[in-house]
C-alpha cells in the first residue's frame, strides 16, 4: 500500500465535522488526534523521511500542521465520509492503527455522516481536498 499526509483542509473537514457532531471534545483536540495518526502511518510507510514527515511532505512543522488543520471547514456530509474513508486509508500504515483514537473518531465520523448523506453524493464527493 501506499500514504499520503492528508492536507490541513483535509483534516480541518474532519474536524470541524466531529466537533459540530459532539464526537470529540474540541476541533483542535480531533486536529491533534488525527494529525499526529496520520504522521505516524506515513513515518512508518516510509521511514526514510520519518524524522520530519509533516516538513517533508507539506513543508510544515508538526505545530503548524495542527494549527493550520483545526481551522474550521464545514464540507457535506456525503464529502465528509469519504475524506475520512480516505484519511483512514492513508492512516493505517503502522500497527497501532487498529486500536488508535483516530481509528475510533473517524469511525464515528463515517457512522455520523453516513447517516445523512446519499450514497449517489458519496460516490463522487473527492478522496482528498
Amino acid at each position: 500500500m501506499s500514504a499520503f499526509l492528508c492536507s490541513p483542509k483535509h483534516i480541518a473537514a474532519l474536524a470541524t465535522f466531529a466537533e459540530n457532531n459532539g464526537l470529540c471534545e474540541s476541533q483542535l483536540d480531533a486536529a491533534k488526534i488525527l494529525c499526529q495518526e496520520n504522521v505516524a502511518s506515513v513515518a512508518h510507510r516510509y521511514p526514510d523521511t520519518a524524522r520530519d514527515t509533516s516538513k517533508h511532505w507539506l513543508d510544515l512543522d508538526m505545530d503548524d500542521y495542527i494549527w493550520l488543520s483545526s481551522r474550521p471547514e464545514r464540507q457535506a456530509s456525503a464529502h465528509v465520509r469519504k475524506l475520512a474513508e480516505s484519511y483512514q486509508y492513508q492512516s493505517c500504515e503502522h500497527p497501532g492503527w487498529e486500536s488508535s483514537d483516530a481509528r475510533e473518531l473517524t469511525d464515528r465520523i463515517i457512522a455520523e455522516a453516513s447517516a445523512t448523506s446519499r450514497c449517489s453524493d458519496v460516490h463522487t464527493a473527492p478522496w482528498s481536498i
